[in-house]
């Protein structure tokens, strides 16, 4: 397979969940951004429609990944894209560019039914830097590495707590990590899914996100919930 055969593959067959959830905790790390924040909040669509909202978000990104940059189903989501960014400070466009794939990654490879391949995560970086030219922004350079490198500098420097940071979070947290869990575990979950929701997320946004740190109990329970997960997804891929 070439590398857009390999991305499709991936996004249909082999972790598609996965990319969601992982998709979804880096909406939430925008939130972390003031000036993100204020965008989403004045924009009003995570709030009135936190669902519809973020699947809107997540599926164009996915859809992106699946027909490949230069297809010509590409090209509206593209245009729509530049549409909505246009002017914005090219370090915060690069910020939401590392927010939306930095995450999935973190997240397969710690609670996948398997790790990516490295071939994968260059695939997945290789798409990342393509998308970043489409919107006429520089990506980062170099690996995962040097990506990681860059948003922690940058991330270091801009998180902070704001009004609109927790009124995306009471809108759009809790409620997108509810529909991230299987069917069968929403019901007996929905009391704790805040707190699973916040034991996936790092002390930086948490504290911008005016969250507690998560007991070792609940951060055990969580990953247990996850690998779990992995597991059941695993014996279903390999039988």
């Amino acid at each position: 397979m070439d590398q857009q055969e390999r991305l499709r593959h991936l996004v249909l067959n082999t972790h598609p969940e996965d990319l969601k959830i992982g998709l979804t905790l880096g909406l939430w790390r925008t939130f972390a951004h003031p000036d993100v924040a204020r965008q989403l909040a004045s924009a009003g669509g995570l709030i009135n429609d936190p669902a519809g909202r973020a699947s809107a978000t997540g599926d164009a990104l996915l859809g992106l990944m699946e027909e490949g940059l230069d297809s010509p189903a590409s090209k509206p989501v593209l245009a729509r894209l530049q549409g909505i960014h246009d002017g914005i400070d090219p370090d915060l466009m690069r910020f939401v560019l590392t927010a939306f794939t930095l995450p999935p990654i973190r997240f397969i490879d710690q609670y996948g039914w398997r790790p990516l391949t490295d071939t994968e995560r260059n695939d997945y970086l290789s798409f990342a830097s393509g998308l970043a030219r489409e919107l006429g922004i520089q990506p980062p350079a170099g690996d995962v590495a040097e990506w990681t490198r860059w948003a922690d500098a940058y991330e270091q420097q801009h998180f902070g707590p704001s009004c609109h940071s927790l009124s995306l979070w009471q809108f759009a947290g809790a409620p997108l990590a509810a529909r991230r869990l299987p069917r069968p575990l929403r019901r007996p979950l929905q009391r704790s899914v805040a707190n699973v929701a916040g034991a996936l997320l790092d002390a930086r946004v948490r504290s911008a996100l005016g969250l507690a740190a998560p007991s070792a109990t609940g951060k055990h329970a969580t990953a247990a919930l996850l690998r779990l997960r992995g597991w059941v997804i695993r014996r279903r891929q390999t039988s």
